[in-house]
């Protein structure tokens, strides 16, 4: 079975800039997507998306993760991060990508 929702919204970012030590704030609009696939029993797809815009800069940050039952409550799981900065600070790239390999415990 198949599960996606959306949330939209406005919001406000506060922000310290490092070279200054000054403090921005902005208002912002916020939209967040999450899906989940349920692939069987003991396996699951999710796609989390969160985007983050306003007049300096659009933030967006998506994770998609596959998570999977090895033994018992004992699970897996492979996820992949990408996060983009539309104005990143100067010096610094504007995409950062991490892949992870966890084993957690359900309770």
């Amino acid at each position: 079975w198949v599960t996606w929702s959306l949330e939209l919204g406005p919001g406000g970012r506060q922000s310290v800039v490092s070279e200054t030590d000054k403090t921005e704030s902005e208002i912002v609009g916020r939209g967040n997507s999450e899906f989940i696939w349920n692939i069987s029993e003991t396996a699951k797809l999710t796609n989390d998306t969160n985007v983050i815009t306003g007049s300096d800069r659009t933030t967006t940050e998506n994770t998609i993760a596959l998570s999977t039952t090895i033994i018992g409550k004992l699970l897996g799981r492979l996820s992949f991060r990408v996060r983009h900065n539309s104005a990143p600070p100067s010096g610094t790239k504007s995409t950062d990508t991490l892949s992870k390999i966890s084993l957690a415990y359900e309770f």
